[in-house]
């Protein structure tokens, strides 16, 4: 079942074995809850070539809404199942963006001057 603004609003750690809670959305998206009370959004995916799991996180929920972690885990979803590559990519935009035309340098590839 979906998470609901509500629902994420009142829950609390309620474990006692001190490991984090996990209240799960869809898709892979999902709500850890340390035992210090701090609420991470993480996604769970895997890799396309290796299929070995990994998480990524999206911030605090006081941070980032559930509205707001659902874009970005729908924005991910739409990268291939890639998300440092999306990463890299916003990177990598934002270096661009902030070179100055003037200051770049050709290169010249292949061949003897």
């Amino acid at each position: 079942m979906p998470l609901t603004d509500t629902f994420l609003k009142t829950v609390k750690y309620t474990r006692t074995d001190n490991k984090p809670q996990r209240e799960y959305d869809t898709d892979g998206l999902y709500l850890e809850i340390t035992p210090k009370g701090v609420k991470k959004w993480l996604m769970k995916y895997k890799r396309p070539i290796t299929a070995k799991e990994n998480r990524l996180s999206f911030g605090t929920y006081a941070d980032v809404s559930l509205k707001d972690a659902r874009k970005k885990r729908g924005a991910y979803l739409r990268t291939q199942f890639m998300p440092e590559r999306h990463k890299m990519m916003q990177w990598y935009a934002n270096y661009l963006d902030g070179l100055q035309v003037g200051n770049v340098v050709s290169v010249r590839f292949g061949g003897a001057a």
